[in-house]
């Protein structure tokens, strides 16, 4: 198991998935195992959302999900939307899939993908939000040592406008894009470690005005999220009392789980016992603290 997808909150109830291959160690390939919880602690297994390997395009790689509240697709309104890599040939593209029944299970979008790979080899990991000042759709995607930014309107159709690059990170991978008082800070997983690095904060900051973050808008280093050395593809969670961090270390040889998902912990607050309080209560004593939290909350043990 590896990569949790940003879990989303519909009708009081949180969904999340993750990548899981039950074949493992023989087999390979990946589907999104599907996991539901009221409190973000408890959480309960569910199933096979995305089967590995339904469509000639590929297995179900990282992504992300979003409800489309507003019919911008055209497949109805509230209709249940993850946009993920597919690799066939080594060629990594995004394709659409979609549920009608709150996300239990998906169906591939007959156009697939929705986006071809341009011609490198790494175009995977889209990272979806609502723009909603500007009416749009908003990905970050991981390409190598950049992370590409576009806009859709539909989550169809999709316009690159921008990338963040910098040559001192490595490869960056399962991008995040999040809010943090008033700037917009995308993330990502850099460097063989594959811990969480945020961007520099001036680039963050001119990621929220023009919708573009370059190598050559700081020359500061990058923050690394506590814990990064055990943990990767971290993802945020707008609306929740708290931030999921994965992590994939091998468990004990009794078990057959390759990797399991800790989290929540609270972005925000370096005081270590409210930072490990459960997710439904909030950080007392410095809910509004600038710094990263000191270390996780709960394991999700039915996720593990």
């Amino acid at each position: 198991m590896n990569d949790p997808q940003r879990p989303f909150l519909l009708d009081g109830v949180w969904h999340a998935y993750a990548l899981v291959n039950a074949d493992h160690p023989t087999g390979n390939g990946s589907s999104w195992r599907h996991y539901t919880s009221t409190d973000m602690v408890t959480w309960h297994d569910e199933g096979i959302a995305i089967d590995k390997y339904d469509t000639p395009l590929g297995d179900a790689e990282t992504g992300s999900v979003v409800v489309d509240t507003g019919n911008t697709s055209g497949l109805g309104g509230g209709t249940v939307i993850a946009i993920l890599t597919q690799q066939s040939e080594g060629v990594q593209r995004q394709s659409l899939y979609y549920s009608t029944d709150g996300g239990y299970r998906f169906r591939p979008y007959a156009g697939n993908p929705v986006m071809e790979n341009p011609g490198g080899p790494d175009f995977r990991d889209p990272k979806v939000v609502w723009d909603g000042e500007h009416g749009r759709w908003s990905m970050a995607l991981a390409e190598g040592r950049r992370i590409g930014f576009y806009t859709s309107p539909d989550l169809i159709h999709w316009t690159y406008r921008s990338d963040f690059a910098r040559d001192d990170l490595g490869t960056m991978e399962t991008p995040d894009v999040f809010p943090s008082r008033a700037r917009t800070i995308p993330a990502a997983s850099a460097g063989s470690s594959g811990s969480a690095r945020t961007a520099p904060p001036r680039a963050a900051a001119r990621a929220t005005r023009t919708g573009s973050a370059t190598s050559t808008a700081s020359a500061s280093r990058p923050t690394t999220t506590p814990r990064a050395g055990s943990t990767r593809a971290p993802t945020s969670t707008r609306g929740s009392p708290g931030r999921i961090r994965p992590t994939a270390p091998r468990p004990p040889a009794a078990t057959r789980w390759a990797g399991r998902a800790v989290g929540p912990t609270r972005g925000g607050c370096r005081c270590g016992t409210a930072a490990r309080a459960a997710a439904s209560r909030s950080c007392a004593s410095c809910g509004s603290c600038p710094t990263a939290p000191a270390g996780p909350c709960a394991r999700l043990p039915s996720m593990r």
